[in-house]
């Protein structure tokens, strides 16, 4: 039986001014530009293990705010983790932005421009995935831009510790163990980030779902409207008309089906509850103006007239 290969590389730099850590992080992680928060000596040490493709790294440095625009270097996206062991940091990326403390844990992924700023300086486990090794939901990684995660929620009660572990042995990366850890702590990442994106994905649906009943409802109290377009209901409710034709579509249909749905059934009902009414009458009071656009539309339908619905006696639900 042969031993697996397992490609490895380990690194241990110190440094004494900014440019020189500036250096050591583009050629270890990713091209970025550090401004320090003051100015004076600028003194730390990095030490990274490569395993796999996977970056284990613990990182000690002054206060500074890291910066990544965009660079051809990167040939992959990856997954970047922040777990402080010392000191605070702030991640940013996308328009979100997340502090975390000792203990706790920040991502964001390298395929566009993010921030880091640690203002008090930091201790810190530092940790790169490339995408492919993590089994996340597809396009589930742009979810995780600057997500925060802390030890009293879901996985994270599990993984946290286990990363406080890793930080302070780290050098056990180099040695017989490595890829059995690099393993472990995959694993233990992916459980964690699947099980945010999927607290996040049934917490979007329900929210969908309850907006997609508020205008269905609204739609209910304005049949008789003329004007019941897609325009007028997205501004009356708040969303623009492309979110409302997406919402709709989700669950198969598009919101000119919905008012047409809800108007034919609504005929239906004063069909039968109202026999006195004349068939003109109930297509107002069902939002049709037009008699004769009411009648076609009603028989391709239902596959019969209204009238002729009347004398069926069945209503429409």
């Amino acid at each position: 039986m042969h031993a697996q290969s397992v490609e490895t590389s380990d690194l241990q730099i110190s440094f004494g001014d900014v440019e020189s850590f500036g250096s050591s992080v583009t050629d270890t992680f990713t091209p970025i530009e550090v401004t320090p928060y003051t100015p004076g000596p600028f003194q730390g040490h990095i030490e990274a293990h490569r395993i796999n493709g996977m970056l284990m790294s613990a990182v000690r440095a002054p206060g500074h705010v890291v910066s990544f625009t965009e660079s051809d270097r990167m040939q992959e996206s990856f997954l970047k983790i922040y777990y402080p062991l010392e000191g605070t940091a702030v991640v940013r990326q996308g328009g979100q932005e997340s502090a975390i403390f000792p203990g706790e844990l920040a991502a964001h992924d390298t395929s566009s421009p993010y921030q880091i700023g640690t203002e008090t300086g930091f201790r810190c486990l530092i940790l790169m995935l490339p995408e492919s090794h993590l089994q996340v939901a597809s396009g589930g990684m742009r979810e995780l831009r600057a997500v925060r995660f802390t030890a009293d929620q879901g996985p994270a009660r599990l993984v946290l510790p286990y990363l406080a572990g890793l930080a302070n042995g780290l050098d056990e990366a180099s040695r017989a163990y490595r890829l059995q850890i690099a393993r472990t702590t995959t694993d233990l990442l992916t459980m964690m980030f699947n099980a945010e994106l999927g607290e996040r994905s049934n917490g979007l649906e329900q929210q969908r779902a309850q907006l997609r009943g508020q205008i269905e409802a609204w739609i209910d109290a304005h049949l008789m409207d003329e004007d019941l377009s897609p325009g007028r209901i997205a501004a009356e409710n708040f969303i623009s008309k492309r979110s409302l034709h997406y919402l709709f579509a989700e669950v198969d249909t598009t919101v000119g089906a919905v008012v047409r749905e809800r108007r034919l059934t609504r005929a239906g009902e004063v069909l039968i509850s109202r026999p006195d009414l004349p068939i003109v009458e109930v297509a107002r009071l069902s939002g049709f103006l037009d008699p004769s656009y009411f009648t076609r539309i009603f028989k391709a339908e239902y596959g019969h007239k209204p009238g002729e619905h009347r004398s069926l006696g069945t209503s429409i639900t």
